[in-house]
């Protein structure tokens, strides 16, 4: 009733270290405050290193029950604050106005609890010249992320740079955007257009490419296949998928329409349409 959050003895972080993850967590979830003992006790439970005795299982576990709350962000926020982030590793690190662009940008089809795990990590990619996705690596295998969301993040995080530097000169060109960011997962493109804050001029342009490349130009599709193209006597292997692409460019730039007969003749060549 008095909206305070409490443990019920002295030694509960000892016991269960995982219980200052929760903390947090049922912080932002209930609205309540911490009581002040109760404050103290995981100060200190953290300070003397209390999560470093716990299994990367059981820290993984609680970490993707966190970024599954109603109001992540805010819970990593004070996580962040908390010195709880620094605990699971010494780099990971929250730019949350950046987060919080990033999940505005983010389609639908994106999952948020990867994009704000692509946010955490991105930090342990920079400065790794040899292996720049090394360290990040170690740490979701560390905490057992499934290796499906592990390597989405990791592609996430490994495309931002690049992103970052083209993205801006792309952004009129759909050609240009779907050679940079084509299989590039969406929480990636997000996150890219999210950090463009510190690019000074850049970065409003950065951002409305991003926004250009997940809202409109990764939908265009073609409508035909390498099927269509086997059918209408062009042999299989690689110049299957090399007339697709060419005809999606052409669809990108404007040069074709939406339509099946016109597509599959570009595709096909002079002479060869029409079967």
């Amino acid at each position: 009733r008095a909206g305070r959050l409490r443990v019920l003895h002295g030694g509960s972080f000892r016991d269960d270290p995982t219980r200052l993850l929760r903390l947090a967590r049922y912080r932002v979830r209930l609205g309540f405050t911490v009581e002040e003992e109760t404050a103290e006790l995981a100060e200190a439970a953290l300070g003397g290193g209390a999560l470093s005795t716990v299994s990367g299982a059981r820290l993984g576990a609680e970490l993707r029950l966190t970024l599954g709350e109603p109001d992540p962000l805010a819970t990593l926020v004070k996580m962040h604050e908390g010195g709880l982030l620094r605990a699971l590793h010494p780099r990971l690190g929250l730019d949350a106005p950046a987060a919080r662009a990033a999940l505005e940008l983010l389609p639908g089809d994106g999952r948020v609890d990867l994009l704000l795990l692509a946010a955490l990590t991105l930090p342990l990619t920079v400065s790794a010249a040899e292996e720049p996705l090394g360290e990040a690596r170690a740490f979701l295998d560390r905490l057992e992320f499934p290796h499906g969301d592990r390597d989405r993040v990791l592609a996430a995080c490994a495309a931002v740079p690049g992103l970052r530097l083209g993205l801006p000169a792309a952004r009129e060109s759909p050609g240009a955007l779907y050679a940079l960011a084509a299989g590039v997962p969406v929480e990636g493109v997000a996150l890219a257009g999210a950090l463009a804050g510190d690019m000074g001029a850049g970065g409003p342009e950065l951002r409305e490419a991003a926004r250009r490349w997940l809202g409109e130009v990764r939908h265009v599709r073609l409508g035909i296949t390498g099927e269509d193209l086997l059918a209408a006597g062009i042999p299989e292997g690689p110049e299957i998928g090399r007339r697709l692409r060419e005809t999606l460019m052409r669809r990108l730039r404007g040069e074709l329409p939406d339509d099946r007969e016109a597509q599959l003749r570009a595709a096909l060549g002079p002479g060869r349409g029409g079967n």
